[in-house]
């Protein structure tokens, strides 16, 4: 069996069901945040695989995984049901994963991160994602998060493209052609 073949059938089909059920954004959120709940928490696949546990029970697992903060929609509670029932419960992560890049393409959506040293406006957040967008020629759905590690400066990541405008990665840089040079 090719994981990717049937997680990419899977996900054509719930992309498809939630089109038609008008629940497409909201379940793109839920897959999402179930993509990366499978990331957060590596013993949430673990679990999956236990024979003991019951149908019902990896179901409300895989549920409570997707949650974004709001009412589960009834696209994805009936999906997972179905995988679930189909036992494709094993594959749930690679399925969440195709569906977004599949909701992304059908929408003209990109992804992308913006990572800064501390927190700034959000005016200038916006006016970045305005310049990605004109780029791009796409919507861009931003996550801006802050990491104290990289000192000063941003990280912006869309796509294939990353530009890497932190302190710490220019000190990395200088770091390698000095010790480059040095040989």
């Amino acid at each position: 069996m090719d994981i990717g073949i049937v997680s990419s059938r899977y996900a054509k089909a719930l992309l498809r069901f939630a089109n038609e059920s008008k629940e497409a954004k909201q379940v793109y959120a839920e897959m999402q945040q179930l993509a990366t709940s499978f990331t957060s928490v590596p013993m949430l696949a673990a679990a999956l695989q236990t024979p003991t546990l019951t149908k019902e029970r990896k179901e409300m697992l895989l549920i409570a995984a997707a949650n974004t903060g709001q009412e589960v929609s009834a696209s994805t509670r009936k999906f997972v049901n179905l995988c679930v029932s189909q036992r494709r419960e094993n594959i749930m992560q690679f399925i969440a994963t195709s569906f977004s890049a599949q909701y992304e393409t059908a929408n003209n959506v990109i992804s992308g991160s913006l990572i800064l040293a501390r927190p700034v406006s959000e005016k200038l957040a916006e006016r970045i994602k305005a310049i990605v967008e004109a780029r791009t020629q796409k919507t861009v759905e931003m996550k801006v998060s802050i990491n104290p590690e990289i000192k000063g400066g941003f990280i912006l990541q869309y796509g294939d493209n990353r530009m890497d405008a932190s302190l710490k990665g220019q000190l990395e840089h200088l770091r390698r052609n000095l010790t480059a040079d040095a040989r």
